[in-house]
């Protein structure tokens, strides 16, 4: 139930990720309250009044060739620190896998720890990719493109470019996912041309 337990389930995450004060404000912003965060296919677990862990399901739509797939995005899996390794987490995984299964999602997708996902019957699917580059190797002239700031918030324009652009990608998220978030505080960088 969001309402009775939406603040324990903030604290918790908070903890688990990130800088606490400024995920919490990223949370409620937009990132967890105010999103397409499936609260009824997401599960949390209690031992006695305490919450222990917590599995995140974001409902939205992956393409599959020309396909439109209903995809259970995991996010915010956290487990509070004093009852690691006690198979609470196991539980709850798969009670919002079958949960999923029951609402009819299609697929769920993740980014998550190696080695811990494949026993709810997750696989790799996607390869991953990571770039470093040293400063030193980066030029020094200014881009060419000139930045401006713009307010953050829904882009249509930019979400029929991406759809357009990925219409065919199997694997790439129909845009918009993120509909009802606020971002009230929140800045982004354009340029056109």
């Amino acid at each position: 139930d969001p309402k009775l337990h939406r603040e324990a389930v903030l604290d918790l995450v908070c903890k688990t990720f990130q800088n606490y004060f400024s995920f919490m404000q990223t949370c409620r912003e937009g990132y967890f309250l105010h999103s397409h965060l499936d609260w009824a296919a997401s599960r949390i677990g209690f031992v006695g009044d305490t919450l222990v862990p917590q599995f995140g399901v974001w409902d939205y739509q992956t393409r599959g060739g020309r396909a439109r797939l209903r995809t259970g995005g995991i996010g915010t899996v956290a487990t509070h620190a004093d009852y690691r390794k006690k198979g609470y987490m196991d539980q709850t995984a798969r009670a919002s896998i079958e949960a999923m299964r029951g609402a009819g999602y299609d697929l769920s997708t993740l980014f998550g720890v190696r080695n811990f996902y494949h026993r709810f019957g997750y696989t790799r699917a996607w390869a991953g990719h990571e770039m470093a580059v040293n400063i030193s190797e980066l030029p020094e002239e200014k881009p060419a493109a000139k930045l401006s700031k713009i307010a953050y918030g829904p882009r249509p324009e930019l979400d029929d470019l991406y759809n357009a652009f990925h219409a065919r990608d199997t694997g790439t998220a129909v845009r918009p996912t993120f509909q009802r978030a606020r971002h009230a505080n929140a800045l982004a960088y354009g340029w056109r041309d």
